[in-house]
């Protein structure tokens, strides 16, 4: 199956037993066989797409996300019920935080990166919920992903602080004793809230 998307880039592909979800970045539109594509909301600057691709070239699904900053996403994993995260990374979070059913990107456009970490419905990509990891004083967000006997484990780039939605619903934060680190959380799969 071919991928058709100026400026498009595949970060990542997980084999699923009826084919491969293709998750990375595109402008424009991005179309995977000839199927109906996705479109970007502004065309000047980075969305994110994912894809599920059937073994026999066809596609069950593929979904765009982004605001008017730049999204990506770095990784995608599935679960044992085929549902699907991914990990990136977005320049223009309007909420730090969790959201249910959708993406929080801003509405204008004022720089808040974010490392990003969504579950996606597995048979139609629609959003479940989503968390965003604040940065610190860098933006490197979210580069791992990965769901393994029911842990769901993401590595996210940060500053100096990092902050998140904890499992009790309040916000969580850790801070490390220099200027740049990395940290790895692991989620609650069906809320999305860090364990």
């Amino acid at each position: 199956s071919s991928f058709v998307s100026p400026g498009g880039v595949a970060h990542s592909v997980v084999a699923v037993a009826d084919g491969h979800v293709i998750a990375g970045e595109y402008r424009t539109v991005a179309s995977y066989g000839g199927d109906a594509g996705v479109q970007s909301s502004n065309g000047n600057t980075q969305d994110f797409f994912v894809a599920h691709v059937k073994s026999d070239g066809s596609v069950l699904f593929q979904v765009g996300y982004g605001g008017l900053g730049s999204d990506w996403v770095n990784s995608v994993t599935v679960d044992d019920n085929g549902d699907v995260y991914v990990a990136g990374y977005s320049s223009e979070y309007a909420t730090f935080g969790l959201a249910q059913n959708k993406f929080n990107f801003a509405t204008s456009y004022t720089t808040q990166d974010a490392g990003i970490v969504a579950k996606l419905d597995g048979k139609t990509g629609a959003v479940l919920w989503s968390q965003a990891f604040t940065n610190g004083r860098f933006t490197y967000g979210c580069s791992q992903i990965d769901f393994d006997s029911g842990h769901l484990v993401a590595s996210c780039g940060m500053g100096a602080s990092q902050s998140f939605v904890g499992a009790d619903g309040g916000t969580g934060a850790i801070t490390a004793n220099q200027a740049a680190a990395a940290s790895v959380y692991e989620l609650d799969a069906a809320t999305g809230r860090v364990n």
